[in-house]
C-alpha cells in the first residue's frame, strides 16, 4: 500500500488560510509600493492614505506632544503613538497587497446617482429646518452657545438633527456627479447645496458637520476633477486651503468660547469684550492637544473608573436610538473624570478609543484595521466613478481628521449614517447587475 502524498488544498487548514498568509506576506512589499505610487512622476498623490492619513497621524500627534501639558503617562503615550504608526503602515501595506488597482467596479448611472444625491440633500435640509422649528430658536444666536448647542439637541430636536445629516452625503454625491459630467450648472447647484448645508449646521452651533461638508466637498471635487496628483505649486495651494480650514475652525471655536463662561450661561454683565484673536489661538491649540491630552485622560479612567469596553464604544452612538437614557463614550469619560465644562464630552481620539476597548493591543490593532480598509478603498477608487469618489472623500477625511482627533465613532451616529448613504448606490448597482445576470442565465438555460 503506497502512502498518500498530502498536498495543501481546499480541504486542509493551510489551504483554507493560504490567501490570508499570502496577504500578510505582501505587507513588506505593499508599504514601499504605496509610497512609490504616491510619489510617482514627480507629482504627489496627496489623497493616498500613505500621504494623507500617515501625514495627519504624525502631524496631530507630534503637535499634540509639543503642546500638551506633561502627563504621568507620557512614556506609555510615546509607546502608543509608535505602535499606532506601525499598525497604520502595516495596514496600508496589507490593503495595497490585497486589492489590485486593476479592479473596476461597475459604475452607477449618473442620472440616477444625481437624483439620489438630490433626494438625500432635500430630505436632510428639510429635517434641518424642522430641527429649528422643534427647538424654537437658533442656537448660534443664543447666549451660552457652548452649552446651548448641546441642550438644544436634548429638547426633542435630536432625531431631526440626525436625519438632517443626510444632507452631507447628498451634497458630496451632487459634487462628484456634476464634476464627472463636466456640468457647470450642476456644479454651481452642488456648490450651493454645500454652502447652504454648512450655513445651516453652523447655525446649530455644531462645528463638525459645518466644516465636514465643506472639507469633504473640496476633496471629492479635486479627486473627481482629476487633481489627485499635484506638483509643488498645487500642494502649496492645497496646504493653504487646509490652513484656512484650521483658522476657520479656530474662529468658530473662539465664538463659542466667547459666548459663555463657566459651565454654561452668558458672560456676566459689564464683562470686557472678548479678545477673539487670543481665543482663536486657544481654540486651535485645544484642537491640537486633544489626541495626546485625551489619550492621557482615557488612561486615567480606563480600566479603574470605566471598565474595558471590548468594542462597545464603536456601537454606542447607534445605541442612543434605543429607548431610555443612552450615553456615548465621550460623555461617559467626562462623567468618570468628574470634569465640568460647557459643551459635549471628552473625546478620546483614535488611540484613546482603541485603548478603552482593547487595552494596549488596541494601539496596534485599530490603526492596522483602519489603514487596511482605507487603502483598499483607495485602490478601488482608481476607476473615478463618482459614487466611489464621494465615498472615498468622506472616508479619508473621517479617518484622517475626525478619527484621529475625536475617535472613529464616539459622539455621533453620523459616520454610520454617512457610510450607509454612500455605500448604498455602490452595493445597489452590484446587486442589480448580479440579479440581471442570473435572470439572463436562467432564461438561456430554459
Amino acid at each position: 500500500m503506497t502512502a498518500e502524498r498530502r498536498v495543501p488544498g481546499r480541504g486542509s487548514i493551510i489551504g483554507q488560510y493560504a490567501p490570508v498568509a499570502t496577504a500578510v506576506r505582501g505587507i513588506p512589499d505593499g508599504i514601499p509600493a504605496a509610497y512609490r505610487e504616491a510619489l510617482a512622476g514627480g507629482r504627489l498623490s496627496w489623497a493616498s492614505p500613505a500621504i494623507f492619513t500617515v501625514g495627519a497621524y504624525i502631524g496631530f500627534y507630534a503637535l499634540g506632544w509639543l503642546l500638551a501639558r506633561p502627563s504621568p503617562h507620557m512614556t506609555l503615550i510615546a509607546i502608543a503613538v509608535g505602535l499606532g504608526l506601525i499598525g497604520l503602515l502595516g495596514g496600508i501595506g496589507l490593503g495595497w497587497s490585497v486589492v489590485s488597482e486593476s479592479i473596476r467596479l461597475p459604475g452607477v448611472d449618473r442620472t440616477l446617482l444625481g437624483r439620489y444625491g438630490s433626494i438625500l440633500a432635500v430630505v436632510g435640509l428639510a429635517a434641518l429646518g424642522a430641527y429649528f422649528i422643534v427647538i424654537g430658536y437658533i442656537p448660534v444666536l443664543h447666549p451660552g452657545l457652548e452649552q446651548s448647542r448641546v441642550t438644544a439637541a436634548e429638547q426633542g430636536g435630536a432625531p431631526f438633527r440626525v436625519l438632517a445629516m443626510l444632507a452631507l452625503p447628498g451634497a458630496w454625491v451632487l459634487v462628484a456627479t456634476a464634476i464627472a459630467e463636466r456640468n457647470v450648472r450642476g456644479t454651481v447647484v452642488a456648490g450651493a447645496v454645500v454652502a447652504v448645508t454648512a450655513l445651516g449646521f453652523a447655525l446649530t452651533g455644531n462645528r463638525s458637520p459645518a466644516f465636514t461638508v465643506v472639507e469633504v466637498a473640496v476633496i471629492v471635487g479635486l479627486l473627481q476633477a482629476g487633481k489627485g496628483r499635484l506638483r509643488a505649486r498645487g500642494v502649496a495651494a492645497l496646504s493653504a486651503i487646509a490652513l484656512a480650514f484650521v483658522v476657520g475652525a479656530g474662529v468658530f471655536g473662539a465664538i463659542r468660547l466667547a459666548s459663555g463662561s463657566g459651565v454654561d450661561g452668558p458672560p456676566a454683565p459689564g464683562a470686557a469684550s472678548p479678545n477673539y484673536v487670543a481665543l482663536t489661538g486657544v481654540a486651535i491649540r485645544g484642537y491640537l492637544v486633544v489626541p495626546i491630552q485625551n489619550l492621557s485622560y482615557t488612561m486615567d479612567a480606563v480600566p479603574e473608573r470605566i471598565g474595558w469596553r471590548l468594542g462597545l464604544t464603536y456601537l454606542q452612538p447607534v445605541l442612543t436610538a434605543l429607548p431610555g437614557k443612552q450615553t456615548t463614550f465621550d460623555a461617559d469619560l467626562k462623567r468618570a473624570l468628574n470634569q465640568r465644562y460647557a459643551g459635549g464630552g471628552t473625546v478620546p481620539g483614535l488611540l484613546g478609543e482603541a485603548f478603552a476597548n482593547f487595552g494596549p493591543f488596541g494601539w496596534l490593532l485599530m490603526p492596522f484595521l483602519v489603514g487596511a480598509a482605507i487603502t483598499a478603498l483607495y485602490r478601488l477608487t482608481a476607476s473615478a466613478a463618482p459614487e466611489m469618489t464621494a465615498l472615498y472623500g468622506f472616508a479619508i477625511a473621517h479617518v484622517s481628521i475626525g478619527g484621529i482627533l475625536s475617535g472613529l465613532a464616539v459622539a455621533s451616529p453620523f459616520p454610520y449614517e454617512g457610510y450607509i448613504a454612500l455605500v448604498l448606490p455602490v452595493v445597489g448597482v452590484q446587486l442589480v447587475r448580479r440579479r440581471r445576470s442570473q435572470s439572463s442565465t436562467s432564461t438561456h438555460t430554459a
